[in-house]
């Protein structure tokens, strides 16, 4: 018997389907990930992929039909950088917590000796690319079903909140109550501007000028504050 008879001649255009789709499924670019863990020391945090993973099979099945890939779930993520909005020596900082949903961008090459050495212009450790070894997580991507709640949409304003409200809500507070507080010392400053003793006399020069002087700074103060609210409003709604 021939055994010859019993082979197939490959596809060429399943082969480099197949290659192709073995290419891919090592390269990563983009991925959705998930924090399980948050080190605030190093600020790096560990992550788990949300998608699970493809291994394309070698080989073709008749020669033409190549063989279902097979699901494989990837390890947790450990020490990836965790993106800090930062300037100068200015930062916006808010908490990470596990559970929290995050993007994890994918290095081209070995990120090794800047992430522990802080350090540019070094050779990388290894030759690996495009590696779930040199991802960089950033924190804030939230899924259709819960999204950020109370994000403004004029395009004329910002918002930072949390779960407890809005700043816009905290600081329209405080500035209820510095108002009321400001009222209340005008009050009294002119309560002691037009003080009359007991015995129907006045205080003296003095002592109403220094009250003047007081009225006006205070007067200055409250413009300023007027002021600092107005850009306030048209900054926050």
């Amino acid at each position: 018997m021939n055994n010859q008879s019993f082979l197939v001649n490959p596809d060429l255009r399943v082969i480099l389907d197949q290659e192709r789709d073995n290419s891919y499924s090592g390269l990563n670019c983009v991925r959705v990930g998930t924090i399980v863990y948050f080190n605030a020391e190093k600020q790096s945090v560990s992550v788990k992929l949300v998608n699970a993973g493809q291994v394309f099979n070698q080989g073709v099945v008749d020669g033409t039909i190549p063989q279902a890939p097979q699901l494989v779930q990837y390890p947790i993520l450990q020490d990836v950088p965790a993106f800090v909005l930062f300037g100068g020596s200015a930062y916006i900082g808010m908490p990470i917590a596990e559970g929290d949903p995050c993007i994890v961008i994918f290095s081209d090459r070995d990120l090794d000796p800047w992430w522990t050495n802080g350090t540019g212009g070094a050779p990388p450790n290894s030759l690996r690319m495009h590696s779930m070894a040199d991802g960089i997580a950033l924190v804030g991507i939230r899924p259709a079903v819960n999204p950020v709640p109370g994000l403004p949409t004029d395009g004329n304003h910002i918002s930072i909140g949390n779960a407890s409200g809005t700043l816009r809500a905290i600081i329209d507070q405080q500035f209820a109550v510095i108002a009321q507080l400001m009222m209340q010392i005008d009050g009294l400053m002119n309560t002691l501007e037009n003080w009359t003793n007991t015995d129907s006399t006045t205080p003296d020069g003095g002592t109403v000028a220094n009250l003047h002087s007081l009225q006006n700074s205070f007067s200055m103060t409250a413009s300023d504050f007027a002021d600092n609210q107005s850009q306030y409003d048209a900054l926050f709604q």
